[in-house]
């Protein structure tokens, strides 16, 4: 496929911007899917004395889908205690126990797992009259393998809760009503594909089109990967190019060592150009680590006049110990920039002061230190 079909297939198709889901506190502590803290989660709101305030909001919610699909009426459950984790007569556990003297409702919680529970075992250990058993999962059972055990999904039932929450909002506490649009999302996270239809159905009918654009984006990163490169050994000094180790960083930045101590670097910000549309290149050198200790030091460098407009005032106001940009400038791009981006990142370098700034440091920290290993050795 040539450059002129993709580019007909950019200024034809109607490309969609996927949005990623929202995030969630479950997600955020890395348990949005784990059965017994949702189980926890569920056996709170359910329990109508606790301080959520939402009272019966839960229970009633339960009731009315059971009603839909069933054809039970007579359990009713205004009075009932919740148990999680409940022993059963062959060793196994009850995810969720809602139970009085007369009435339970049995609840399995499924999440990602299998469905290979002894629900038998299950219905026989409670011994009430009227009972029935729930397989909640996230994706509809057909059929839940047990005659008395009918299947929710847990959206269903969040979607029901969500429906009668008017009635109950104004008596129920703020921080509560957070927490349970907070569950909400994360089950609607863990339930919903992210990606519509209609936006898989795009990908489908031009996948190859689409595979070649990013091939073509990986291309381009290459280029830039290369050029920053190619800047590296052209400005010579022995500098040495680094890859950052997190991945999103490296996709985005490459920092030039100073071969006479590392936390001295010229570091190239690339990712705008890849990712932004008018992005910018940005240009810095910056101190690290412990050459941070003592900012004032380099206060008595004397540098050239064409660094003045590139230096950072904040370098001595800001205490940042890990790292600090002590001079940058950003720039925007022609074509013709892009294309030897090498030459462009040596030439603005040198032109603008940047590289004067870094020489002039790194001279300061090599005689700085070298005097530092002298006055020690007199000392000895």
């Amino acid at each position: 496929m040539d450059i002129e079909q993709l580019q007909a297939f950019l200024d034809t198709a109607d490309i969609p911007k996927i949005k990623s889901k929202p995030k969630t506190f479950l997600g955020i502590a890395k348990q949005p899917h784990y059965e017994n803290v949702l189980s926890n989660i569920y056996a709170f709101y359910l329990n109508k004395s606790e301080e959520h305030g939402f009272k019966d909001l839960f229970i009633i919610s339960l009731l009315e889908i059971i009603k839909r699909k069933t054809s039970i009426n007579d359990i009713h459950c205004k009075y009932f205690k919740i148990r999680t984790e409940y022993p059963t007569d062959k060793g196994g556990r009850i995810d969720l126990l809602i139970r009085n003297d007369s009435e339970a409702i049995i609840i399995e919680n499924k999440v990602y797992h299998f469905l290979n529970n002894d629900l038998n075992d299950y219905w026989n250990t409670i011994r009430v009259n009227n009972k029935i058993g729930i397989v909640l999962s996230l994706r509809k059972i057909p059929y839940t393998g047990h005659d008395n055990f009918i299947n929710i999904t847990h959206l269903e039932l969040m979607e029901e809760v969500i429906g009668n929450l008017n009635i109950y909002k104004e008596q129920a506490s703020s921080k509560y009503l957070v927490f349970l649009e907070d569950l909400y999302q994360n089950i609607k996270n863990l339930s919903l594909s992210h990606m519509k239809v209609e936006e898989l159905e795009l990908f489908q009918d031009n996948k190859e089109k689409i595979n070649q654009l990013v091939e073509y984006r990986k291309n381009i990163q290459i280029h830039v990967e290369d050029e920053v490169a190619k800047a590296c050994k052209e400005l010579g000094g022995n500098l040495k190019l680094v890859k950052p180790k997190d991945k999103n960083r490296s996709k985005r930045l490459r920092y030039m060592l100073s071969p006479n101590q590392k936390d001295l670097v010229i570091t190239v910000v690339y990712g705008e150009l890849l990712n932004e549309a008018g992005g910018k290149l940005h240009l810095i050198v910056e101190l690290r680590n412990r050459l941070l200790e003592n900012r004032e030091q380099y206060r008595n460098i004397q540098f050239p006049l064409d660094a003045e407009a590139v230096r950072s005032d904040d370098f001595f106001k800001i205490k940042n110990q890990n790292y600090e940009h002590f001079a940058s400038k950003s720039y925007d791009l022609e074509l013709e920039n892009f294309h030897d981006l090498n030459l462009f990142i040596v030439s603005k370098l040198k032109e603008d002061g940047l590289y004067s700034v870094y020489t002039h440091l790194n001279s300061y920290i090599k005689e700085n230190r070298k005097g530092k290993r002298n006055l020690q050795s007199v000392e000895q």
